[in-house]
Protein backbone atom coordinates (compact mmCIF):
# COMPACT_ATOMS: atom_id res chain seq x y z
CA UNK A 1 0.00 0.00 0.00
CA UNK A 2 1.52 3.19 -0.73
CA UNK A 3 1.22 6.64 1.10
CA UNK A 4 0.54 9.75 0.01
CA UNK A 5 -0.30 12.76 1.80
CA UNK A 6 -1.93 16.12 0.51
CA UNK A 7 -1.67 19.60 2.01
CA UNK A 8 -5.28 20.65 2.55
CA UNK A 9 -6.31 23.82 5.05
CA UNK A 10 -4.31 22.45 8.40
CA UNK A 11 -3.86 18.82 7.38
CA UNK A 12 -4.90 15.98 4.57
CA UNK A 13 -3.96 12.54 4.96
CA UNK A 14 -4.60 10.12 2.05
CA UNK A 15 -3.73 6.42 1.79
CA UNK A 16 -3.63 5.38 -1.63
CA UNK A 17 -3.87 1.52 -2.73
CA UNK A 18 -4.85 0.33 -6.41
CA UNK A 19 -8.21 -1.18 -5.37
CA UNK A 20 -9.11 0.67 -2.27
CA UNK A 21 -8.09 3.86 -0.58
CA UNK A 22 -9.29 5.99 2.33
CA UNK A 23 -9.19 9.37 2.58
CA UNK A 24 -9.44 11.85 6.08
CA UNK A 25 -10.31 15.14 4.75
CA UNK A 26 -9.30 18.34 6.60
CA UNK A 27 -12.20 20.22 6.14
CA UNK A 28 -11.41 23.38 7.85
CA UNK A 29 -9.51 26.25 6.31
CA UNK A 30 -10.33 29.18 8.04
CA UNK A 31 -9.02 32.37 6.58
CA UNK A 32 -7.13 32.20 3.55
CA UNK A 33 -4.09 34.25 2.87
CA UNK A 34 -3.40 32.61 -0.58
CA UNK A 35 -4.05 35.23 -3.37
CA UNK A 36 -7.04 34.46 -5.57
CA UNK A 37 -5.56 32.70 -8.97
CA UNK A 38 -7.44 32.06 -12.30
CA UNK A 39 -6.24 28.40 -12.45
CA UNK A 40 -8.73 25.46 -12.50
CA UNK A 41 -9.59 24.03 -9.22
CA UNK A 42 -7.01 20.74 -9.58
CA UNK A 43 -8.65 17.00 -9.45
CA UNK A 44 -7.11 13.55 -8.34
CA UNK A 45 -10.06 11.41 -9.43
CA UNK A 46 -13.35 10.41 -11.39
CA UNK A 47 -15.91 8.38 -11.56
CA UNK A 48 -16.12 6.37 -14.75
CA UNK A 49 -19.51 7.97 -15.41
CA UNK A 50 -21.05 11.23 -15.95
CA UNK A 51 -23.69 10.34 -13.95
CA UNK A 52 -23.08 9.45 -10.16
CA UNK A 53 -25.97 7.82 -8.23
CA UNK A 54 -25.88 9.02 -4.17
CA UNK A 55 -27.78 7.70 -0.99
CA UNK A 56 -28.11 9.99 1.93
CA UNK A 57 -28.04 7.50 4.78
CA UNK A 58 -28.09 9.52 8.36
CA UNK A 59 -31.11 9.50 10.59
CA UNK A 60 -30.28 13.10 10.81
CA UNK A 61 -33.16 15.03 9.75
CA UNK A 62 -31.31 18.05 9.87
CA UNK A 63 -27.50 16.79 8.15
CA UNK A 64 -29.96 15.34 5.74
CA UNK A 65 -31.02 18.65 4.87
CA UNK A 66 -27.58 19.76 4.82
CA UNK A 67 -26.30 16.89 2.10
CA UNK A 68 -29.38 17.72 0.24
CA UNK A 69 -28.07 21.36 0.07
CA UNK A 70 -24.61 19.88 -1.06
CA UNK A 71 -26.43 17.65 -3.20
CA UNK A 72 -28.15 20.95 -5.11
CA UNK A 73 -25.05 23.32 -5.02
CA UNK A 74 -22.88 19.96 -6.70
CA UNK A 75 -26.03 19.59 -9.34
CA UNK A 76 -25.13 22.92 -10.99
CA UNK A 77 -21.07 21.91 -11.86
CA UNK A 78 -22.24 21.16 -15.45
CA UNK A 79 -20.77 18.21 -16.09
CA UNK A 80 -21.80 15.37 -14.04
CA UNK A 81 -25.45 14.79 -12.90
CA UNK A 82 -26.47 13.07 -9.80
CA UNK A 83 -29.22 10.78 -9.65
CA UNK A 84 -30.66 9.57 -5.94
CA UNK A 85 -30.68 5.82 -5.76
CA UNK A 86 -31.09 2.73 -2.77
CA UNK A 87 -27.76 2.02 -0.67
CA UNK A 88 -27.40 -0.66 -2.50
CA UNK A 89 -26.79 0.62 -5.72
CA UNK A 90 -25.38 3.93 -5.15
CA UNK A 91 -21.54 5.00 -6.34
CA UNK A 92 -21.59 7.63 -3.49
CA UNK A 93 -22.75 7.62 0.07
CA UNK A 94 -23.62 10.46 1.91
CA UNK A 95 -23.48 10.19 5.95
CA UNK A 96 -23.16 11.69 9.01
CA UNK A 97 -22.78 10.21 12.64
CA UNK A 98 -21.98 10.93 16.29
CA UNK A 99 -19.10 9.13 17.99
CA UNK A 100 -16.45 9.20 15.39
CA UNK A 101 -13.68 10.33 16.92
CA UNK A 102 -12.51 11.91 13.93
CA UNK A 103 -10.02 14.60 13.98
CA UNK A 104 -11.40 16.42 11.11
CA UNK A 105 -14.90 17.61 10.24
CA UNK A 106 -15.92 14.82 7.83
CA UNK A 107 -13.56 11.45 6.12
CA UNK A 108 -13.98 9.40 3.06
CA UNK A 109 -13.35 6.14 2.09
CA UNK A 110 -13.65 5.28 -1.64
CA UNK A 111 -13.03 2.22 -3.64
CA UNK A 112 -11.68 2.07 -7.00
CA UNK A 113 -8.54 1.87 -9.48
CA UNK A 114 -5.81 4.02 -10.17
CA UNK A 115 -4.31 4.60 -13.87
CA UNK A 116 -1.16 6.29 -15.43
CA UNK A 117 -0.98 8.42 -18.10
CA UNK A 118 2.65 6.89 -19.63
CA UNK A 119 2.96 10.32 -21.67
CA UNK A 120 2.38 13.17 -19.03
CA UNK A 121 3.16 10.44 -15.02
CA UNK A 122 0.12 11.78 -14.07
CA UNK A 123 -2.03 9.38 -12.18
CA UNK A 124 -5.64 9.73 -11.36
CA UNK A 125 -8.09 7.23 -9.01
CA UNK A 126 -10.89 5.78 -11.22
CA UNK A 127 -13.57 5.43 -8.15
CA UNK A 128 -16.17 2.72 -8.03
CA UNK A 129 -17.51 4.01 -4.96
CA UNK A 130 -17.08 6.74 -2.31
CA UNK A 131 -18.38 7.11 1.19
CA UNK A 132 -18.12 10.34 3.10
CA UNK A 133 -19.18 10.94 6.64
CA UNK A 134 -19.67 14.21 8.35
CA UNK A 135 -18.66 14.07 11.68
CA UNK A 136 -21.60 15.53 13.88
CA UNK A 137 -19.98 15.64 17.16
CA UNK A 138 -16.90 17.32 15.60
CA UNK A 139 -18.73 19.94 14.11
CA UNK A 140 -21.00 20.91 17.06
CA UNK A 141 -17.80 20.76 19.28
CA UNK A 142 -16.57 23.67 16.77
CA UNK A 143 -19.97 25.72 16.88
CA UNK A 144 -20.47 26.17 13.33
CA UNK A 145 -23.42 27.69 11.57
CA UNK A 146 -25.62 25.33 9.44
CA UNK A 147 -24.58 27.69 6.86
CA UNK A 148 -20.71 26.67 7.65
CA UNK A 149 -21.80 22.65 8.12
CA UNK A 150 -23.84 22.77 4.30
CA UNK A 151 -20.13 24.45 3.26
CA UNK A 152 -18.27 21.71 4.68
CA UNK A 153 -20.74 19.12 3.26
CA UNK A 154 -20.16 20.67 -0.25
CA UNK A 155 -16.31 20.59 0.68
CA UNK A 156 -16.28 17.28 1.21
CA UNK A 157 -18.57 16.10 -1.68
CA UNK A 158 -15.58 17.89 -4.08
CA UNK A 159 -13.47 15.29 -3.05
CA UNK A 160 -16.26 12.53 -3.41
CA UNK A 161 -16.59 14.00 -7.32
CA UNK A 162 -13.20 13.77 -7.07
CA UNK A 163 -11.48 17.20 -6.86
CA UNK A 164 -8.46 18.44 -4.67
CA UNK A 165 -7.43 21.28 -2.22
CA UNK A 166 -6.89 24.53 -4.20
CA UNK A 167 -5.40 27.47 -3.00
CA UNK A 168 -8.16 29.64 -4.45
CA UNK A 169 -9.91 31.15 -2.01
CA UNK A 170 -13.26 31.51 -4.02
CA UNK A 171 -13.62 27.52 -4.80
CA UNK A 172 -15.39 25.48 -2.98
CA UNK A 173 -12.10 23.51 -2.43
CA UNK A 174 -10.42 26.38 -1.08
CA UNK A 175 -12.70 28.36 1.41
CA UNK A 176 -16.23 27.62 3.02
CA UNK A 177 -18.69 27.82 0.47
CA UNK A 178 -21.96 26.85 -0.60
CA UNK A 179 -21.61 27.42 -4.07
CA UNK A 180 -19.58 26.15 -6.86
CA UNK A 181 -17.25 28.61 -8.20
CA UNK A 182 -16.49 28.83 -11.81
CA UNK A 183 -12.87 27.26 -11.20
CA UNK A 184 -14.84 24.35 -9.39
CA UNK A 185 -17.15 23.77 -12.72
CA UNK A 186 -14.08 24.04 -14.73
CA UNK A 187 -12.17 21.55 -12.72
CA UNK A 188 -14.76 18.79 -12.98
CA UNK A 189 -15.32 19.19 -16.73
CA UNK A 190 -11.53 18.56 -17.00
CA UNK A 191 -11.50 15.81 -14.21
CA UNK A 192 -14.29 14.29 -16.13
CA UNK A 193 -12.63 14.88 -19.57
CA UNK A 194 -12.16 11.16 -20.22
CA UNK A 195 -15.30 9.71 -19.61
CA UNK A 196 -18.02 9.85 -22.41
Amino acid sequence: MKQRGFKLGRRFLALVAVSLGVVTAGLFVGTTTASAKTTITPSYAFFPSKTITYNISTSSKAYRSIWKQAVKAWSKNGTVTFKATTKKKAMMQLEAARHLNYKEPGNLYYKGDTILNQDTGETLKVFKQVDGKLDMDYLAKHKLSRTKKVATAVRLMGFMVGLNSSNNSKSVMGGLHTSLAKVDKQGVAYAYRLVN
